[in-house]
């Protein structure tokens, strides 16, 4: 009887050591995930992969060639990468975008030129390189100067939007006109149509995806590839804005006012029932507290105008006074009209502050004092 019982002890050991050892084996030789387990926690970024045709602005982009694919499906994948940039774009677009696609329609332009300046400065209108360019197209001030945009101690066209962009549009032309390449006239706003130029002549080679070109020209059509290829579809990688979500345009109205007088933004601002911040906002073209005098373009907010020019004048009437000393040496050939119209003062004020007798002619050297009057 006792025998009986440890032979029963002993298989019941033995089933429970097999039992044991058939479920470690099963562990070890069964996959730790499904096939559908595998699927559902790809990393997002595999999911996508270039489309089999890439085009900008009409021009074909050669991506059958391996080094091709390669250096577009880097900017492709770094740009989704960064999720936060695009939906920033995204939100951005809705107030630079319209006004660009509507001048790119007139001046019958590719609709892909409105993403330069999304490669250019993230659609943020106070960018500023470390190279000193400036604004949403990033001009250097050699350019922008070439295409007509002011640059002085009082004002900084570069930052007015509409500005920059007639300028940008010219610059654009002019480009392709010389290089007879959309794709070339991209590459050059980004290096410059003389080094362009040079590259050309000694590479002997026209076409930008055989050109030897600076590390970031060589990135950046591809960039504005890749943008192009997100932002006009972004659904398709995840990207879903709610209208409500994106960023409005701006809304104001336009005046041009004679200033005979530097204002300060804060009268302005007054006389449109709003902030000086809104005034800065409008006018980011404006780099200090100061209208100038001259013939200028302001924006200010929506409303009525007539009430505007009223408050303005009684403004500008009541807030005149005399502002800082300055000197100015007589150079040959001098009057004092030309002074004076140099200087945006009048002729009798050069008389009273240096006590000239009339009829008496000024000697070159002489060093005249004139204050210029400011309002604020």
């Amino acid at each position: 009887m006792r025998e009986n019982r440890c032979h029963g002890i002993n298989i019941l050991r033995i089933v429970t050591i097999f039992i044991f050892f058939i479920l470690l084996l099963s562990i070890f030789i069964s996959p730790l995930y499904s096939e559908q387990d595998l699927k559902d926690n790809i990393t997002p970024l595999l999911k996508y992969r270039l489309p089999k045709n890439v085009e900008l602005c009409g021009e074909r982009i050669p991506i059958e060639r391996p080094e091709i694919y390669e250096r577009l499906d880097l900017e492709f994948l770094l740009f989704l990468g960064n999720e936060a940039q695009i939906i920033l774009w995204l939100k951005r677009s809705k107030k630079f975008f319209p006004y660009i696609e509507e001048r790119l329609k007139e001046e019958e332009m590719p609709d892909d030129l409105k993403y330069i300046p999304v490669v250019e400065s993230s659609l943020r209108n106070d960018a500023v390189s470390r190279k000193g360019a400036a604004g949403t197209w990033q001009f250097i001030p050699e350019t922008s100067k070439r295409y007509g945009l002011t640059k002085n101690r009082s004002i900084d066209e570069r930052f007015d939007f509409f500005k920059a962009t007639e300028g940008a549009l010219a610059y654009l032309r002019e480009l392709y006109d010389q290089f007879g390449s959309w794709i070339l006239a991209m590459a050059a706003y980004n290096c410059g149509e003389e080094r362009l130029s040079k590259e050309i002549k000694e590479q002997g080679v026209n076409n930008y995806f055989n050109l030897y070109l600076p590390r970031e020209t060589e990135r950046y059509v591809f960039r504005i590839a890749a943008i192009k290829l997100i932002l006009s579809n972004p659904e398709r990688y995840g990207f879903i804005i709610d209208e409500a979500d994106f960023y409005p345009p701006l809304k104001f109205q336009t005046i041009v006012i004679k200033v005979k007088y530097p204002i300060h933004l804060r009268l302005i601002a007054e006389a449109a029932n709003t902030y000086f911040k809104n005034i800065k906002e409008l006018n980011p073209q404006i780099r200090g507290y100061y209208l100038p005098a001259g013939k200028q373009l302001l924006r200010i907010p929506p409303g009525d105008l007539d009430k505007f020019i009223k408050k303005y004048k009684r403004i500008t009437r009541l807030k005149k006074k005399k502002g800082k000393k300055h000197y100015y040496r007589v150079k040959s050939g001098d009057t004092l009209y030309s002074i004076a119209s140099k200087l945006n003062i009048s002729t009798k004020e050069l008389i009273k502050y240096n006590h000239i007798k009339k009829g008496k002619k000024l000697k070159k050297g002489k060093v005249l004092v004139y204050y210029k009057y400011i309002i604020e």
